[in-house]
């Protein structure tokens, strides 16, 4: 019949979107590039799809990944974060009342 899944349609009726936003600090580290693995295929299982996402241990990558994420409204958000971020995220992603790790 040629049906295809509309994610945004579905989101309007309040399915929420899905994803689960990944957030590494360093994933050329073999221990958070198994650790993203296992979280995604985790995530998978629930039925969630991943977005993956490396901040090279930069603050400002990880803030404007971590807002484009929440811009995206993602489901839900695990971070592992970079040393010497700015606070100001963790209220950003409070206000958008995001679940968060």
């Amino acid at each position: 019949m040629g049906y295809v899944y509309n994610r945004a349609a579905a989101k309007l009726r309040g399915s929420g979107v899905g994803l689960i936003g990944l957030v590494i600090n360093d994933l050329r580290n073999p221990l958070f590039a198994e650790f993203a693995i296992t979280a995604q295929m985790t995530f998978s299982k629930h039925g969630y799809a991943t977005v993956i996402a490396t901040t090279d241990e930069n603050p400002d990558i990880q803030n404007q990944v971590i807002s484009s994420m929440l811009e995206h409204d993602v489901s839900a958000l695990l971070i592992s974060p970079c040393y010497g971020g700015d606070v100001k995220i963790i209220f950003h992603i409070e206000r958008s009342n995001t679940p968060a790790m």
